[in-house]
């Protein structure tokens, strides 16, 4: 059977659905037809794509890790809008096999500070469910409760024998990810 072609990035640029793009390059990368040559391109496409709808988190690491017949690498790159022991039973399975798993949230900075002052209308991207908010009554008990989660998320990850990253929006994520895996790369020799 004879691999398909690699579509060129610019071709893939112009898809507008996320979850097709994200899984061509999964799909892609579990049959071999990527190799790291490609990543640059691959980073710019998914960094040029705009979420749209929920996505399954559970389900997409299951697959990967169905594929997987040996130990390997893997790194979540997500949000992680969703309960802390989803995310825990959802990487489980890897960890559980000996796989290296880094989990990298992504968030906005306004998504952990909160610093609107008016009162709005926000609107959820998955769900498109509209909420009135002042932002004067909320900050306090929002702060409280993104700050729970992402603790959650830091020690139920970390407990479960996977690497936590805490990354914003305002930096580049190739440069996040670069800067976290060479002081990774300096305490595993320095030990």
């Amino acid at each position: 059977m004879t691999a398909p072609a690699i579509p060129d990035p610019a071709v893939l640029a112009r898809i507008g659905d996320l979850e097709l793009v994200a899984r061509w390059v999964v799909e892609g990368f579990l049959s071999g037809l990527h190799s790291a040559r490609h990543l640059p391109h691959l980073l710019h496409v998914l960094a040029r794509a705009i979420a749209a709808g929920k996505g399954n988190l559970a389900g997409a690491v299951a697959q990967v890790a169905a594929r997987q017949r040996r130990r390997g690498f893997f790194m979540l790159v997500s949000d992680l809008y969703e309960p802390a022991t989803d995310v825990v039973n959802a990487i489980a399975p890897l960890t559980g096999a000996g796989h290296d798993v880094i989990v990298v949230q992504v968030l906005d900075p306004a998504e952990r500070t909160f610093p609107f002052e008016d009162a709005t209308t926000f609107r959820d991207l998955e769900s498109g469910a509209r909420m009135p908010v002042t932002p004067g009554k909320v900050r306090t008990a929002y702060r409280a409760r993104m700050g729970a989660h992402l603790e959650a998320m830091r020690a139920r990850l970390t407990a479960h024998r996977a690497d936590y990253l805490l990354a914003d929006t305002s930096e580049p994520l190739d440069r996040v990810l670069f800067d976290y895996l060479l002081r990774r790369e300096f305490l595993r020799t320095a030990n």
